[in-house]
């Protein structure tokens, strides 16, 4: 999927529609439990000017063509981290996480999978 991604250039189309689809969102917003509000808020304003704090986390300004390419060309097999979880690994996991005791395992990932 991410080759399928790289090999076209992002569409101004796509963000366009995006742009409409979180302005429609963010209108037609369900009230919000009064606490939960100002609590993001308030985390919100350590990122954003105060302008934008009730908007910036669901409305797109701009579309940059350059800054999508950058992050797309970032996400590779190599710099990702991936979780499978299942009881058909139990017997693999050879770790111990300290406070829930669900038993992990850490492995790279096979070049079969990065393609």
């Amino acid at each position: 999927y991410l080759l399928l991604l790289k090999a076209n250039r992002p569409q101004q189309w796509i963000f366009e529609e995006l742009v409409n689809i979180n302005a429609n969102e963010f209108n037609f917003m369900d009230k919000q439990n009064p606490i939960t509000a100002v609590l993001r808020a308030s985390n919100t304003m350590q990122n954003f000017p105060v302008e934008d704090v009730l908007s910036a986390n669901v409305l797109l300004d701009y579309f940059r063509a350059d800054i999508i390419e950058d992050f797309l060309n970032m996400l590779t097999p190599d710099n990702c981290r991936v979780t499978i979880v299942g009881k058909i690994f139990e017997s693999e996991a050879d770790q111990c996480e300290i406070w829930s005791g669900i038993k992990y395992t850490v492995a790279n990932m096979e070049d079969l999978y990065k393609n």
